[in-house]
């Protein structure tokens, strides 16, 4: 999908992809840096720059296979975002050093994007991983993981208290003690979600 196309704008495409069930995987091929985070917002598997190589392209089909493959069910079809198989075995699969890691869904703390980097922050480990923070959040419980602010996903059992912020903000503290910012358009669906 490009940003210009002749007859409309990509992300608004993308937007409608979005809503479909289950939405396609879309990656992104545009000489427009500006949007790489709108098109991460609207599920976008991946986004790539021109002008690109062989190499970068491959590197983002590769990395698609193997996310289905892990993602595959007994019938050979890719799970739709992969949630069910989150559910049933109540872990997380995710490439770490070119092997694959099973993360506890209940021992993580949060998800958010770090210099460059998506992290997996649990209590006893951190990882880092290549996978875009909306790949990660389309797997997920949505009773329990909440998207709080353009880089961050939290597993709401690990709140331990909510502090006003600047400007209709709030911080939340989760059990290990970690900071994480809310921004003013995720605190509706905070507020939902706790009840406060």
């Amino acid at each position: 999908m490009d940003i210009e196309l002749a007859d409309g704008n990509g992300l608004h495409l993308a937007k409608q992809l979005a809503e479909l069930d289950p939405a396609p995987s879309l990656i992104f091929a545009t000489a427009y840096d500006e949007f790489a985070l709108q098109a991460f917002e609207l599920y976008a598997f991946d986004y790539l720059l021109k002008p690109f190589n062989e190499k970068r392209i491959r590197q983002t089909l590769d990395k698609f296979m193997k996310q289905r493959q892990i993602g595959k069910g007994e019938s050979g079809t890719a799970a739709p975002a992969s949630r069910t198989a989150v559910e049933q075995t109540g872990k997380l699969a995710v490439e770490v050093d070119d092997r694959i890691v099973l993360i506890d869904r209940d021992h993580i703390l949060f998800i958010g994007l770090m210099e460059g980097k998506t992290i997996i922050k649990t209590g006893e480990n951190e990882y880092k991983i290549g996978d875009p923070l909306i790949v990660l959040e389309r797997k997920l419980d949505k009773r329990s993981f909440l998207r709080v602010h353009r880089s961050f996903i939290v597993n709401v059992i690990h709140i331990s208290e909510i502090q006003p912020w600047f400007n209709s903000t709030y911080n939340l503290i989760m059990s290990d003690g970690s900071n994480i910012p809310v921004s003013r358009t995720y605190v509706k669906e905070l507020k939902q979600l706790i009840g406060f």
